[in-house]
């Protein structure tokens, strides 16, 4: 009872009902405790990875209950699974470019505050926001925290935190074993692998000291670090699952932050298809791409069998071969500007019903197709598919169906051919492009109510799968005899 007590009053303080960060003093070592006994923790994560931010607000939080944090040096790195260019210089973030903004704002906390008690609720509370989708009201922070903001304004705008972002990508480069993904959480050197949630129970057993936390008899003590084999999806954000790696920055204060748009599809949907050939394209015109992060997500209704393994798609197996091909092409060439003309050739031949021509797109592109090749042959199609499947599934709220088109969060439901409209609105920066002139800016994000049969893929049972392949080939039918 004492530790909930405890848990609570830590959460009415974050959420601003204290009147000062200072009372978190009690996170620092007691005097009583030798600090040689302490236990190594670290959390290597991205500020907008969705697994990132449950673990920091779900389960890192135990760590101040019944004083385990006594026990424990805690090390918290934001990098993750960013790249750094050919320059060393520029960064391309997975979730895009508010995320290197929030890891910079973190790493920046981190350097200003370095007492963990001073930076850890800043940290939480900014990720609490990413967990409901509010992290652009990230600065809220300082005043339910009764914090100065000039320490991160002035370490943002001075450069100085893109010096400790770079700190942190060497950090996180020279772990070993290298890290595959994030969470990555580590005791004492060891990784945790996909088990990292009972982060607690590694703590309480690599802990040598005589103070021993009475919350440490809650937890099994008899477990071995090792590769934990989970019976779930993977809770976990891989590498290589890139959003957009458009020109930006990425670690510096963007004077015009762009909108996210995230596309949830599957390439045989023909909405999906034509959403992406005749609707989706219109953003390369009139510099609209500019305003925009746009992530590509080709996974949509289908469903994984209870080995967690094997696909099952909506439109049929050479739609899980196609689905597999577009994500190789975005792991393959990550840059916007390369995989996003590959799959809209694709795409463009689905709704002319020649997919099976897809080769031919490598030509008229001139790309290299070993790239793609190998990604399918040495199956690493198949682990990137899982962690589009992994965020489709992670959704809130759940899709409902194909094309699913969400703007700074927000599902557009069946008003998404609509998208622009909504980007327009959604764009607080001062470069508006003129594009945006053409588009009413007057849209409420809403469930559309429109007067037409709607032009989705369903998510359902057995029987919406068979109505979805009819609507397929009738859809296929329509394309090439010309009446759409």
């Amino acid at each position: 009872m004492a530790s909930k007590l405890l848990l609570l009053l830590f959460f009415v303080f974050l959420l601003g009902f204290a009147s000062s960060s200072s009372e978190f003093s009690g996170i620092s070592l007691p005097s009583s405790s030798s600090d040689s006994s302490k236990v190594s923790l670290g959390l290597y994560y991205e500020s907008l990875c969705p697994y990132c931010s449950a673990f920091i607000v779900n389960h890192l939080v135990k760590l101040f209950e019944d004083d385990l944090i006594s026990i424990v040096d805690l090390h918290l790195s934001p990098w993750g699974n960013t790249k750094l260019r050919p320059d060393n210089v520029t960064v391309v973030c997975q979730h895009g470019a508010f995320e290197c903004f929030l890891d910079t704002v973190e790493a920046c906390a981190i350097d200003a505050w370095p007492k963990l008690s001073d930076h850890f609720p800043f940290i939480f509370c900014i990720e609490s926001l990413v967990t409901e989708r509010k992290y652009d009201q990230w600065e809220t922070c300082y005043e339910k925290l009764n914090l100065d903001s000039r320490p991160i304004t002035d370490c943002l705008e001075s450069g100085h935190g893109n010096k400790l972002q770079l700190q942190y990508a060497a950090e996180t480069n020279a772990l070993q074993p290298p890290h595959k993904y994030v969470p990555w959480v580590v005791v004492d050197g060891q990784p945790l692998y996909e088990d990292y949630e009972e982060f607690i129970s590694y703590i309480c057993k690599a802990y040598k000291g005589n103070k021993t936390p009475s919350v440490c008899a809650k937890y099994s003590s008899d477990k071995a670090i090792h590769r934990v084999k989970v019976k779930r999806l993977p809770q976990v954000c891989h590498k290589g699952g890139f959003a957009s790696s458009s020109d930006f920055s990425g670690i510096s204060l963007p004077s015009s932050p762009k909108v996210t748009l995230s596309l949830y599809y599957e390439s045989l949907c023909p909405a999906c298809s034509y959403f992406i050939v005749n609707n989706l394209v219109k953003l390369f015109e009139d510099d609209l791409i500019s305003i925009v992060d746009l992530h590509l997500s080709p996974w949509g209704n289908t469903n994984l069998r209870p080995d967690n393994v094997t696909a099952v798609c909506q439109h049929g197996a050479y739609e899980c071969f196609l689905d597999t091909l577009e994500v190789c092409a975005i792991d393959a060439w990550p840059k916007l500007s390369d995989h996003f003309p590959f799959i809209y050739c694709i795409e463009s031949l689905v709704t002319e019903h020649k997919y099976d021509k897809w080769e031919t797109c490598y030509e008229k592109l001139n790309l290299n197709s070993k790239p793609i090749a190998d990604c399918l042959n040495s199956g690493h199609g198949k682990e990137l598919q899982l962690q589009y499947a992994a965020e489709t599934n992670a959704l809130q709220p759940p899709h409902e169906y194909v094309p699913w088109v969400v703007v700074d969060g927000q599902p557009l439901y069946e008003d998404y051919e609509n998208f622009i409209s909504y980007i327009c609105k959604a764009y607080k920066g001062n470069k508006t492009p003129s594009a945006c002139a053409k588009y009413s800016s007057g849209h409420a994000i809403h469930r559309e109510k429109v007067r037409r049969f709607p032009l989705v893929c369903h998510k359902g049972d057995k029987m919406w799968d068979v109505l979805e392949r009819i609507k397929t080939s009738l859809w296929s039918l329509i394309a090439v005899t010309g009446l759409l």
